[in-house]
C-alpha cells in the first residue's frame, strides 16, 4: 500500500480563500499528509458524508492517495460515481476542495484511491493574534534564507506566536516572493534564538528613503517555541503599557 513521501521541497505557499496556485494546492495537501487529518467525503451529489485520510502526495504526476472509505458501501457508490467533494479542518480552519476519483486499486483485500490535485482549495486565513510592536532601540537582528539561497537580513519590527514583520537591511526581497517558503532566524537575546519555516505574506517595495518590509506567518512551530514567543510578546506589551 502507498505510503508518505520523504522531504518536501516546494518553493511558494499561500493560503487564501480560493487559491487556484498549483505550488499552494500541493502544500496544502501536503500539510494535511502531515498532520494525518481526518477527511470527510461527499461523493457526487449525495449529502451522505464517508471519512478517510490521505495516505500519499505524489508530487511529480499532481495525484494523491486515499485510503478506503468508511463506511465501506462508499467503495461501492465510487465504482459508479468517482466525483468526491472533500472537507477537513487543518490548524482549526475547514478546508475544501474537489475533484474524482481516476483509479481505484486494492492491496491485501484493503481499497486505495488515486485522485489528481484539485485546481483550488478553499482555505480562509484569519489573523487570531496582535502582533507586538518591536522598539527601533531593540533591533533585533532577523535573517531570511530564500529557497534561492538569497539572504535578507535585518531587524524586527512586531511580533506574534502567528507572525512577524521585519525591516530588511542587506538583500532585496522581490514582489514575485510573495509566497515563498523559507527559513528564518530571529536573535532575541542571549538565550532565545529562533529558528524556523516561515511563509512571506506580504512584501513592501522600497519607497524612496525608505528600507523595504515584509510580513511572514510561522509554520510548523514548535510547542515550546510558541510558549517563548508568547512569554516574550507579553513582556514586551507589559513594558509599553508601563511607558505610556
Amino acid at each position: 500500500m502507498p505510503h508518505p513521501t520523504g522531504a518536501f521541497d516546494l518553493e511558494q505557499f499561500a493560503a487564501t480563500t480560493a487559491n487556484p496556485n498549483p505550488a499552494h494546492v500541493c502544500v496544502l495537501l501536503r500539510r494535511l499528509l502531515e498532520q494525518r487529518c481526518l477527511l470527510t467525503v461527499q461523493i457526487g451529489n449525495s449529502s451522505d458524508c464517508y471519512t478517510s485520510a490521505i495516505l500519499e502526495v505524489v508530487l511529480e504526476d499532481g495525484y494523491l492517495v486515499l485510503d478506503e472509505l468508511t463506511p465501506s458501501e462508499g467503495h461501492d457508490r465510487l465504482s459508479i460515481e468517482p466525483r468526491i467533494q472533500i472537507k477537513a479542518r487543518l490548524d482549526g480552519i475547514e478546508v475544501r476542495f474537489a475533484s474524482s476519483v481516476t483509479r481505484i486499486n486494492t492491496q491485501d483485500g484493503l481499497p486505495y484511491y488515486k485522485v489528481p490535485f484539485p485546481k483550488l482549495i478553499e482555505y480562509p486565513q484569519r489573523r487570531q493574534s496582535y502582533r507586538v510592536p518591536i522598539p527601533l532601540h531593540l533591533g533585533l537582528p532577523t535573517n531570511i534564507l530564500l529557497c534561492d539561497e538569497r539572504v535578507l537580513n535585518g531587524e524586527l519590527r512586531d511580533l506574534s506566536p502567528e507572525g512577524l514583520g521585519m525591516r530588511v537591511r542587506l538583500g532585496v526581497p522581490d514582489p514575485t516572493d510573495h509566497g515563498q517558503l523559507a527559513i528564518c532566524q530571529i536573535v532575541v537575546n542571549k538565550t532565545l534564538e529562533l529558528v524556523t519555516d516561515i511563509e512571506l505574506c506580504h512584501i513592501d517595495p522600497p519607497a524612496r528613503g525608505r528600507v523595504p518590509r515584509l510580513g511572514a506567518r510561522f509554520l510548523r512551530l514548535r510547542a515550546d517555541q510558541e510558549r517563548r514567543i508568547e512569554q516574550f510578546c507579553a513582556e514586551l506589551a507589559r513594558e509599553q503599557r508601563r511607558l505610556r
